[in-house]
């Protein structure tokens, strides 16, 4: 019986792992919307400069240059997407985060290194042709 519990414990610690590093990997291998640009007249309410609110992208920066330069590019290619064409960059920066503790939900732990992560603040203009 006592066996049992040690094989139940075991199989819990292990899936919880599983879960945490399939979290960690998807987390950091994607590219993110954090704010769409502004649209006019997209919310009745919105204030008169809404059209000129930049929008936030971040990609994980760290890894091989060609993973980095792959998500790069995908950033690169949702601001295309969102302004519908041309897009001119504002400001771009790394930003070092805190990972977050899976185990204890949502509350951040400390690590030995914060991941960094690159933000670029961008807007969409009319393109030139």
């Amino acid at each position: 019986m006592l066996q049992g519990k040690k094989g139940i414990h075991m199989k819990t610690s292990y899936g919880g792992m599983v879960y945490l590093m399939l979290a960690l990997a998807v987390g950091c291998s994607t590219t993110v919307l954090v704010a769409p640009p502004g649209k006019p007249g997209a919310v009745p309410y919105a204030p008169l400069n809404e059209k000129e609110r930049p929008g936030i992208m971040k990609y994980y920066n760290e890894g091989s240059e060609s993973t980095v330069r792959q998500r790069r590019n995908e950033a690169y290619k949702q601001m295309y997407t969102l302004c519908g064409g041309c897009y001119e960059i504002v400001w771009e920066g790394p930003i070092d985060e805190a990972v977050p503790d899976s185990a204890i939900h949502g509350r951040y732990a400390a690590v030995d290194r914060p991941q960094e992560y690159l933000y670029i603040k961008f807007r969409c203009v009319k393109c030139d042709k």
